[in-house]
């Protein structure tokens, strides 16, 4: 015997959350396809340097940011206004404390161990920048994480 919810037409609210999860599994499948596409290009010998496919992986980064900010704002407008309160002060608070964190981390560890300084004189300045930005990227998300986890255990 069927329940009578099996019956009944989709709200607003559960289609536009459902879409935001199938746009996020689209996002994250394609990221796992073309990365495992890459590793066997490059485990087969191919060469991906040279123009063509830094046009390609600028264009699939624009392509999938474009995804994850579909699935961002179909989840912005499922979720109710205490989802949102705790994800604006965990990327405040999180986030900030995070990235000032790493930020001084860069500048301060590598003037004090000396296997550092010998590994960032070794990088050519795009490649020390492009390190940095992708710690203190990471750190802020990680931090958002830490912080959005508390405020929900907290809630609870």
């Amino acid at each position: 015997m069927k329940s009578t919810r099996e019956h009944e037409p989709m709200r607003g609210g559960e289609r536009r959350r459902r879409r935001a999860v199938y746009a996020l599994i689209g996002a994250m499948g394609a990221v796992f396809f073309l990365s495992a596409l890459i590793g066997f290009l490059e485990g087969a010998g191919v060469s991906l340097k040279g123009p063509i496919p830094t046009f390609l992986s600028i264009g699939l980064v624009i392509v999938l940011t474009a995804v994850a900010l579909f699935a961002a704002k179909h989840h912005w407008r499922a979720i109710d206004e205490l989802a949102r309160d705790a994800h604006k002060t965990a990327w405040y608070w999180g986030g900030s404390l995070a990235m000032g964190l790493s930020a001084a981390a860069i500048m301060i560890v590598p003037s004090i161990n000396a296997d550092i300084q010998a590994l960032v004189r070794a990088q050519s300045p795009e490649a020390a920048l492009a390190a940095g930005g992708f710690i203190v990227c990471i750190s802020t998300l990680v931090g958002y994480l830490i912080a959005w986890i508390y405020i929900w255990m907290r809630k609870q």
